[in-house]
């Protein structure tokens, strides 16, 4: 099930943040992100540092800075695999010239974190 969540970017920093607005209970830092969980082990939050080098790879265009400030909701999963698990990310980005475009990527963790 997908959750809802806002998103939050520092353009000085290239920090983007998708959160779901859920309380977090514990946060795990692990390679380029930080992942929230709430009570009950669910991913309520990330946090991608260098974001718009790190989201290159999954864009056509290379996405700047000015785009991921024009982002405000996403749509935040998880698949669990075996051995890790993909954090699922839908965000709806903006062009300059109008119009926008559903982005989905995802982001590995180690299933270890969510156990």
């Amino acid at each position: 099930m997908a959750l809802e969540a806002k998103v939050d970017y520092d353009s000085e920093e290239d920090l983007l943040y998708i959160y779901s607005g859920i309380k977090i209970h514990d946060s795990v830092e692990f390679d380029q992100f930080v992942i929230d969980f709430s009570a009950d082990n669910k991913i309520v939050g990330i946090e991608f540092f260098n974001a718009s080098k790190y989201l290159e790879k999954f864009f056509e265009n290379p996405i700047d800075r000015k785009r991921l400030a024009d982002i405000k909701n996403a749509k935040l999963s998880m698949i669990l695999q075996k051995e890790f698990v993909l954090i699922k990310v839908l965000m709806e980005i903006p062009f300059e010239s109008g119009g926008s475009t559903e982005q989905i990527f995802t982001a590995p963790a180690p299933a270890a974190l969510v156990a």
